[in-house]
């Protein structure tokens, strides 16, 4: 099985850098073929977590990398692009095709996020505060943009007080136990979980008649009105549309290529995170076109743990003519989870 096609990622925005809406409408229908044809061979599902939509505004949050930007107008109309790309099942919009869905997207996360764990303050107990006009200015319009002109079939939302502790206490409701949480979760308009609360306290809640059999009914019909609109019960998928894709579809010239141009229109793209169809090191890019390299790695990761390496690299850059120093970031420096405390180089 080929690899799929990895969009570029940058530190600060993905192939949002290019600023070119068509771009990210065709990607997202790249990326949805793909997820077609891998699902089509029993290797993915139909239903994605993406994009990221959160305006980002510190870069030393460690989900940067997953965001668009800190233009509020960029990211809401990359947002609504490219989950028309993904979603469209003939590029015209849905509703000339009974409003089904090539794939499910999900516009995350809403909303104020921008901080995971940072000395100590994690997500879940930030203390957000957002005034009303940056609430309305900066954050809202990405996902009112995902809503009304991509259609997304689901957003994810993301606990944070947002300024609001009195209003999440007498209005939101605090909770001293799971299942009253769980109750007023699905009351509230929760359909699924990132985790396993409902799994697990659903049954309790409803036999303490904290929620209703029927509002547990309705969450499940929700999902499966989306598992439909993808054709998940629709039979064999290879006489279902996009049954024809498979492996030959995965990672094509014309795939790279685009992914070639995404990255040239972003020029200050810098990563592409996971396994590609095929890659070329900057040494080896360099060594196309000169003969007389001296190389040296410095370091042993990208944390540069271990400086054992660090005086051949120094006493070889001394002796240089001129030098190219290759540095970057990874999942060791910042990911989900793990923020950083400052911007200097690893």
């Amino acid at each position: 099985m080929q690899q799929c096609l990895e969009p570029p990622v940058s530190l600060l925005s993905s192939f949002s850098a290019s600023f070119n809406v068509s771009l990210w409408h065709t990607l997202g229908q790249v990326e949805s073929t793909e997820a077609r044809a891998m699902h089509n061979v029993g290797l993915a599902g139909l239903t994605y977590w993406s994009p990221n939509v959160n305006v980002l505004r510190d870069p030393r949050w460690g989900r940067a990398q997953e965001t668009p930007g800190e233009d509020p107008l960029v990211v809401f109309k990359y947002a609504a692009n490219y989950v028309r790309g993904l979603q469209e099942v003939d590029g015209q919009g849905y509703f000339s095709t009974q409003n089904r869905l090539k794939v499910s997207s999900c516009c995350k996360h809403y909303t104020a996020y921008d901080i995971d764990n940072w000395k100590g303050i994690d997500q879940f107990h930030f203390y957000a505060k957002v005034t009303a006009q940056d609430m309305e200015d900066t954050f809202q319009p990405p996902f009112k943009c995902c809503v009304e002109e991509g259609h997304v079939s689901s957003v994810i939302y993301l606990v944070s007080d947002c300024d609001s502790i009195e209003v999440y206490y007498d209005d939101i409701h605090y909770t001293r136990t799971r299942d009253d949480a769980v109750a007023l979760a699905l009351k509230a308009g929760l359909n699924t979980n990132c985790g396993d609360y409902l799994g697990k306290y659903i049954e309790k809640a409803v036999n303490l008649s904290k929620v209703d059999m029927s509002t547990v009914d309705q969450s499940f019909i929700y999902n499966y009105i989306v598992l439909m609109r993808i054709g998940f019960f629709d039979g064999d998928t290879k006489v279902q549309p996009f049954g024809n894709l498979g492996p030959s579809d995965m990672c094509t010239d014309g795939h790279q290529s685009l992914g070639i141009e995404a990255a040239k229109q972003g020029i200050v793209l810098l990563d592409n995170n996971g396994v590609p169809c095929r890659f070329t090191t900057p040494l080896q890019g360099m060594q196309k076109y000169l003969s007389n390299i001296t190389y040296e790695p410095g370091c042993v990761n990208v944390q540069c743990t271990d400086a054992s390496q660090n005086e051949a690299a120094a006493k070889a850059a001394a002796a240089a003519d001129n030098v190219v120093l290759v540095v970057g970031l990874d999942q060791s420096i910042e990911r989900e989870s793990l923020d950083r405390v400052n911007l200097t180089l690893p």
